[in-house]
């Protein structure tokens, strides 16, 4: 099964809970959350998504058991839906990073070189540039857009009004390593996610993880070796309605590495090894809807 950003939900279904938000009827669209969760986890395909990561973080649970582990992964990650509804249009949000880990990325952010923030879909992923828009540097984030994605950008919301626009590279291959390039050359922050393989062609690395071997990119190690520019490691969860960030790391490579692969991976491996701190500590928030491991898909 490969990924797809498409949404789940219709566009009248996003519409519907947008109305909501702009009335501030957040009671009723927390309500109905609980409601349209427990119907989609009925649907067979809809868990079959989830299955593929539940299955190796709760090996041999019950199918019973592993429904409940399945509304719970869907519950946080509607959850986090709304809460980015909310601040979109709202403007409301709390943020509770903890010190240090802050401090990490901020601290690189206020360097005068270009700097790639480098995150996973776990968590509160996309509500992750809130920290960075106290920072006065241009943002762009790296995002596949799915023509039948419905979902908005936090930012997308009111853009208008936004104190700094972020600007969003769509662009696959050749094209958005330029656009990527051009914006750390400008000494800008790039956001990307390091969990997934955008198109077949991209060139990948395998890594365990959770007992077997997935796929991922060497793009963003290979562009901050080429750019001498460092990559900070970060990642963001939804506690009690509140995002906070729980975990960074810096690190540099050195340039001219990337002609070699090899010599990129134990850096990829210390992305890894955040995945898999996230994973045993925040079981419900990673939310990569589909298979991600080689051994299935050879299959």
């Amino acid at each position: 099964m490969k990924w797809t950003s498409k949404s789940l939900g219709s566009r009248f279904q996003h519409n519907f809970f947008y109305f909501l938000i702009r009335f501030r009827l957040v009671f009723l669209a927390r309500l109905f959350i609980y409601f349209i969760v427990f119907y989609y986890t009925l649907i067979p395909s809809v868990r079959k998504r989830s299955s593929y990561y539940l299955q190796r973080r709760f090996p041999n649970s019950t199918p019973f058991t592993m429904w409940k582990h399945c509304y719970k992964l869907y519950i946080n990650f509607a959850f986090l839906l709304l809460t980015r509804i909310i601040y979109g249009i709202q403007n409301n949000c709390e943020l509770d990073a903890i010190a240090d880990e802050k401090q990490k990325l901020m601290d690189t952010l206020k360097e005068d070189t270009g700097c790639i923030i480098l995150t996973a879909h776990i968590g509160a992923w996309q509500m992750g540039l809130l920290e960075l828009e106290t920072v006065q540097r241009p943002i762009n984030i790296v995002q596949f857009i799915d023509p039948g994605d419905n979902d908005k950008h936090y930012f997308e919301h009111d853009a208008k009004t936004r104190p700094h626009p972020i600007t969003v590279i769509s662009s696959l291959g050749i094209q958005a390593s330029l656009e990527i390039s051009t914006a750390l050359q400008n000494n800008e922050v790039v956001c990307m996610t390091g969990d997934r393989i955008a198109h077949e062609s991209e060139k990948k690395i395998e890594v365990p993880f959770l007992g077997g071997k997935i796929a991922l990119p060497l793009a963003h190690f290979s562009i901050a070796s080429i750019a001498e520019c460092p990559i900070v490691i970060t990642f963001s969860v939804l506690e009690k309605n509140k995002i906070k960030g729980v975990w960074a790391e810096r690190i540099s490579i050195p340039k001219g590495i990337h002609r070699k692969p090899e010599l990129l991976l134990p850096y990829v491996q210390r992305f890894v090894v955040g995945l898999e701190n996230m994973v045993e500590h925040y079981p419900y928030q990673f939310f990569n809807f589909y298979d991600m491991w080689l051994e299935n898909n050879d299959k």
